[in-house]
């Protein structure tokens, strides 16, 4: 398909990561069947000006994310009824500065945007941070099971199809949508 003539919806603006977004946006309102895309964003490996919510590294990553993602569904409407954006990292953190940032860790966050209705704001176990594991968040949830219930859920999969997605893994799925 091509770019020239895609006009975005009103109000749905694309820019850095946010242009990922817009061709799979373009390709989904396109009719082209899309199942699964990826988008990869680099520049997540911050160890100092992590910052706040006044500015920082870590802080421009998020919201240039958070602005692409909104674009995306602005620009799908009714279509992000039937999409899913999970945001995943590799690595999570320390909770412990190390001078001006923090070092790599074990626990990390996963995002969930759903145009589907997810069962709450706080999915999977999360026991706090009152029990460290070496000075890191410990893993409550583990990431492939996360992976394994929104295909679950996007795509009607039973527990056995899941697993054989994952054969390494002992598949436990986590209710993530709501009827």
């Amino acid at each position: 398909m091509s770019a020239q003539g895609y006009r975005p919806a009103d109000g749905a603006e694309y820019e850095g990561i946010g242009l990922a977004f817009r061709q799979v946006a373009q390709l989904i309102k396109g009719g082209t069947n899309v199942r699964v895309a990826a988008i990869a964003m680099d520049g997540w490996d911050t160890h100092e000006d992590q910052g706040t919510e006044d500015g920082g590294y870590l802080h421009a990553r998020l919201s240039e994310l958070a602005r692409g993602m909104a674009a995306f569904f602005t620009d799908l409407g009714p279509a992000a009824g039937d999409v899913t954006v999970l945001v995943s990292s590799e690595f999570g953190r320390r909770v412990a500065e190390s001078g001006t940032g923090s070092d790599h860790g074990h626990g990390g966050v996963v995002m969930l945007l759903s145009g589907r209705k997810v069962s709450s704001s706080l999915i999977g176990r999360w026991d706090g941070l009152g029990t460290l594991d070496s000075g890191d968040v410990p893993e409550f949830n583990n990431l492939f099971d996360v992976y394994g219930s929104v295909v679950q859920g996007q795509f009607g999969l039973t527990d056995a199809q899941v697993a054989e997605i994952f054969p390494q893994r002992r598949y436990a799925p986590m209710k993530l949508f709501s009827a």
